[in-house]
C-alpha cells in the first residue's frame, strides 16, 4: 500500500459532474481512500476511477461503502473505497475519481407501456471526423464543433411492443402496408417482399409475442414521425426523432464521453449486434438477426444499442457538413433524404463507427432500420 499511495499522494484529483455534486475531495486513510462531496438533492450515486488523468473512466467502483448507491440524502457525504478489495495493484501517477449521479431518467407511462427516456446534459463536442491524409472527403467530414442543449433520448430503440400499441390505437397503415411490403436483402440485391411490415422479423416472418421486445424494423421515416406525433397527442410530451447532433452527442456519451470508437466501448463485440455476431453466423443460429433491446453493454449515459442492432432514423434532412461552430443544428433546410445513424446487425465495423451516417428517402423501409425517441 505504501508504494501505491506514494504514487497517488501528489497526483490524485477528484472531479464531480452535474450541478448537484460540489466540493469533492479525498484523503488516504490506512488502506482506503475516503472521498468527500456535497450533494444538494436526493440522488443515486456512482463513483468511478480513471488511471489516465480523466481521459477514460472504468465502470463504477464496487468495493465502496458509505454514501453511494441509491437514494443518497443531501448534505455532506463520505464514501470509502476499499482499494485492495477491488484492485490488487493500482500503480499510476494520474488517478482521478468522479462522483456521478446515476442514470438520470424520465419514465413515461403510455397506457401501461413504460417508455424510459434518459436525460442528457447539453454541452459541446466535435461532430464528424477529421480527414485523414490522402483520404477522399466523405460525408462525415469536416469535424466541427457543435453545442447541444439539454434533451432526453430513449434508453432503447423503439420496440415492436411499443409500436404495436400505436397501430392498435390508431389503425395506422405503415408505408410497408401501403406500398406492397418492405425490403430484405436477397440474391445480391434489395428485394421488395410482399406482406412484410413492422410485425415481421428480418426475413419477413411474423413475430411471436415473445419477440415483441425486439427493436422494430420495416418502418419508414414517415412511420417514425407518425408514431412520435401520436405519442405527443396521448402524453402531452413533445416526442420527436433526435437530431443528428443529439444522436451523435448521446452515442459518444455526452459530457461523460470516454471517446470510444463505438457507443459504449472500443470492442464492438461488447456493445453491439453487428455483422460478425448476428449476420455472419448463419440463419439457424440463435444470434442471427435483429435482437431484443438492451442485451449488450450500455454506453456512458446508460443508452443501449446506439451502435448496431438496427440503424436509426433521425429528424434531420441529410446533407454534407458545412463545418464551423454550430448550436443545435437541425440539418439542411431542404432535400429529399433523411439521416440514418448507428449501423445495424447487418453492417460491418466500418458502418458501425459513431460518426458514420447515411441518407435515405423518407418512405424507405428495410430489414435493418428502426428508430429511437427524443424529447
Amino acid at each position: 500500500m505504501k508504494r501505491l499511495f506514494c504514487l497517488l499522494f501528489l497526483t490524485v484529483t477528484l472531479t464531480a459532474r452535474t450541478q448537484s455534486v460540489t466540493d469533492a475531495d479525498f484523503r488516504i486513510v490506512g488502506d482506503n481512500i475516503e472521498i468527500y462531496y456535497m450533494l444538494d438533492a436526493v440522488s443515486d450515486i456512482d463513483i468511478q476511477c480513471s488511471t489516465d488523468g480523466g481521459k477514460t473512466f472504468g465502470p463504477p467502483l464496487k468495493q465502496v461503502s458509505g454514501d453511494v448507491g441509491e437514494n443518497v440524502m443531501p448534505g455532506k457525504k463520505t464514501a470509502v473505497w476499499h482499494v485492495y478489495a477491488e484492485r490488487d495493484m493500482l500503480y499510476s501517477d494520474a488517478v482521478v475519481f468522479k462522483v456521478k449521479i446515476k442514470e438520470a431518467k424520465r419514465t413515461i407511462d403510455v397506457n401501461g407501456t413504460l417508455i424510459e427516456m434518459m436525460k442528457v446534459m447539453g454541452g459541446s463536442f466535435m461532430m464528424g471526423e477529421k480527414q485523414k491524409n490522402n483520404a477522399p472527403k466523405c460525408n462525415t467530414m469536416p469535424a466541427h464543433e457543435v453545442v447541444v442543449s439539454d434533451f432526453c433520448i430513449g434508453k432503447t430503440e423503439v420496440t415492436v411492443r411499443m409500436f404495436k400499441q400505436f397501430v392498435d390505437a390508431t389503425n395506422y397503415k405503415t408505408d410497408a402496408d401501403k406500398y406492397g411490403g418492405s425490403y430484405v436483402w436477397g440474391r445480391g440485391c434489395w428485394e421488395l417482399k410482399k406482406g412484410v411490415n413492422w410485425r415481421c422479423d428480418q426475413d419477413g416472418n411474423v413475430l411471436n409475442e415473445a419477440d415483441y421486445d425486439r427493436a422494430v424494423i420495416h418502418v419508414s421515416w414517415n412511420d417514425a414521425v407518425a408514431y412520435c406525433t401520436w405519442l405527443k397527442h396521448v402524453t402531452g410530451e413533445d416526442f420527436r426523432l433526435p437530431t443528428e447532433a443529439e444522436w451523435e452527442y448521446a452515442a459518444k456519451g455526452g459530457e461523460d464521453s470516454n471517446r470510444y470508437l463505438f457507443s459504449g466501448g472500443d470492442d464492438i463485440y461488447d456493445v453491439a449486434w453487428y455483422w460478425y455476431n448476428s449476420c455472419n453466423v448463419g440463419k439457424d443460429d440463435i444470434d442471427y438477426g435483429v435482437h431484443h433491446v438492451a442485451q449488450k453493454l450500455s454506453n456512458e449515459l446508460g443508452l443501449f444499442d446506439m451502435t448496431g442492432n438496427v440503424s436509426e432514423w433521425c429528424g434531420d434532412i441529410f446533407g454534407d457538413y458545412e463545418g464551423g461552430s454550430q448550436i443545435n443544428p437541425t440539418g439542411k433546410d431542404e432535400g429529399s433524404f433523411f439521416a440514418v445513424r448507428g449501423g445495424s446487425w447487418y453492417d460491418r465495423e466500418e458502418k458501425c463507427r459513431i460518426p458514420y451516417r447515411q441518407g435515405l428517402v423518407p418512405n424507405t423501409r428495410r430489414f435493418d432500420i428502426g428508430f429511437r425517441l427524443a424529447l
